[in-house]
Formats: C-alpha cells, structure tokens, sequence
C-alpha cells in the first residue's frame, strides 16, 4: 500500500524537514559555541591583562634562568608575588596565566578515575616523580586545560592558558612551607603517547607541566619545562 500525500500536504512535510534541519543547525552551533566559551573567555581576559601591564610598565623585564644556580642555603627574603597563594604548603602559581591552585601530590597517572578526581581539587603530581627539591628531579604536574562547560568544574580549566608561556617566565611552587621559583626554559607540543617528559632524568632541578593540545582535545600535549632558580 503506497502512501500518497497531496500537494499541500508534501509542501508541509517539506517546510517541516527544512525548519528541523535549520533547528538542529543551530543548536549545533549553539552546542559548539558554549564548548569553547572557557577557552574564549580566558583568551580574551589573558589579552586585556597584558596590555594593561604594558600600559602601566613601558620596559617589560623577563628573568631568564642562570646557567649555574647554587643552593648552598635557603634564600630568606622571596621577591614579592602579586597574588595571594592559596596556601603555602600545596599550591601552584602562574602569575601571567592568572593560576592560583592547589596541587594534589601523588597522583596515578595510569588510574584515570584517581586523576580526574585529584584534578576536581586542583593541579595534578605525577606520582612517582620527584617533588619540589633544590636537588637534581623531575617535579611533574598536570592539570585540564578546558572540558565541556556543562561538566566544568572549579579547577578544569587551570591550564587552558598555558600555551601562553614563554622562555624567562616566572612560576611558583610552594610544598611544606617552602616556597621553590622556576623560570620557563622551553614550550612544546608531543605526540599523546609521548612519555619522554614524564620519564627523564635531568641533572638539575626541572619543573614539568602537561596539558592537552589543542584545550581541551586530547591529541597531543602541550608541554612546560622550567628550571629552579630559588628557594625560599
């Protein structure tokens, strides 16, 4: 038994196929869109702050990373940060970037439900690799950079910015009290499967920090390595 439909009747059915298709179209969009407003967001908010800094500072100073760095004694007087840290006995900061966190130590990377929750609390350590020392290690912290606006939590998006760093940049890690200065040495993209970061063993000591790249799309890593150049 055929179905037959009349002119006008057809006509309908095809206005009605046209509206759905122009409804499903736009929520798409609408979909997309609130996906990358974080990352838009944090784009734009990064972009306003620097150039109120360049307004009210004409000669922008970077500190670059001595060659030889001696740590015969703890330094006593830490130059000012212009935050507030969190606390000082398990955070992460990123002045440039706006990163102000807590970090959870001792974190399984190969147990994902362990990291996603650590990563609810804050900034993410490799378990296994060293901690904030001013001996030769590879302190090793990761963290998201954006997830879907509808699952994000406080802490999801610590990184988003982090491809924004560059060599000579200043990041803080306060443990126990201590508080340990690095200065950003490179920035670089690997492959997803690439645990070359994770695994080496430098002669100093090395800051490492690993995000997703593109945010929010695991397929590969955006990775920071910074140098230690002072304790407090």
């Amino acid at each position: 038994m055929k179905l037959k439909l009349s002119p006008k009747n057809l006509k309908q059915l095809i206005i009605g196929m046209r509206l759905a298709s122009v409804i499903f179209l736009v929520a798409g969009g609408i979909g997309l869109l609130s996906s990358a407003l974080p990352i838009i967001w944090a784009e734009l908010k990064f972009e306003v702050n620097q150039r109120i800094e360049a307004a009210n500072d004409d000669t922008v100073q970077v500190t670059q990373a001595p060659e030889d760095v001696s740590f015969g004694e703890v330094l006593l007087i830490p130059p000012e940060l212009k935050v507030t840290p969190v606390n000082t006995t398990n955070s992460i900061i990123i002045e440039k970037i706006d990163v102000n966190d807590p970090v959870v130590w001792d974190v399984d990377v190969m147990d994902k439900n362990a990291y996603n929750n650590a990563l609810k609390e804050g900034v993410a350590h490799a378990y296994g690799s060293a901690y904030p020392s001013d001996k030769p290690g590879n302190t090793y912290l990761f963290a998201h950079s954006t997830l879907n606006p509808l699952e994000i939590e406080k802490y999801s998006a610590t990184f988003t910015l982090l491809h924004r760093l560059s060599e000579g940049d200043k990041i803080t890690i306060f443990k126990d009290d201590k508080r340990y200065d690095y200065v950003v040495e490179s920035v670089e993209i690997v492959d997803k499967f690439n645990t070359t970061p994770l695994t080496r063993d430098p002669d100093y000591p090395m800051l490492t920090l690993q995000t997703c790249d593109p945010p929010g799309v695991p397929l590969n890593r955006l990775i920071v390595t910074a140098r230690l150049v002072a304790v407090y």
